[in-house]
């Protein structure tokens, strides 16, 4: 029942003028757990800005289902990177110190696969920001527009399910 609200407070935001940081900010904030997973630092960091911050969560777990889809390509991307700055001879003396700490030991910093994960979810978060901000905004201005000035949407938006439909979306606003 969660995920249901929060999937339709995603269609209400998207067909309203209002809310597309919040949207663009919980699409780029599921490249986090998406890339590296909800046990790595930043996974942990983003799922508590989306619990405490206004961030929509609807597109936050539905931007980490169509991100876990574009990692699997990129998985052998990730290891390679993280090797290569796991084996860097100049910050072997940081990894270790890293590695000892039982905190920063526990967040696996030392497995290739989430430390490039990381790396580029780190590096693709302000692109994706500025990406879906402008998707989102695109989105609204033209295809919302152009569809509530259908004759198609003027019919149904009278009829009685359209209004029952509203209603529900107004309950979970308050």
């Amino acid at each position: 029942m969660f995920l249901l609200k929060q999937i339709l407070k995603l269609i209400k935001l998207l067909h309203a003028d209002e809310g597309t940081l919040a949207l663009a900010l919980g699409f780029a904030l599921s490249l986090f757990p998406a890339f590296a997973g909800f046990g790595s630092i930043l996974g942990l960091i983003s799922l508590f800005i989306v619990l405490f911050f206004r961030v929509q969560m609807g597109a936050y777990f539905l931007g980490i289902f169509f991100f876990s889809i574009v990692s699997l390509p990129l998985l052998g991307v990730f290891n390679s990177l993280g090797l290569s700055l796991l084996e860097n001879p100049s910050l072997t003396t940081f990894w270790t110190s890293l590695y000892q700490n039982p905190i920063w030991h526990w967040l696996k910093f030392n497995h290739t696969q989430i430390l490039g994960g990381q790396v580029i979810a780190l590096l693709a978060f302000p692109f994706t920001f500025i990406i879906f901000k402008f998707l989102i905004q695109k989105y609204q201005h033209s295809v919302v527009k152009k569809f509530k000035n259908t004759k198609i949407y003027k019919y149904f938006s009278k009829t009685s399910v359209v209004i029952g439909y509203n209603n529900i979306l107004d309950s979970i606003r308050s």
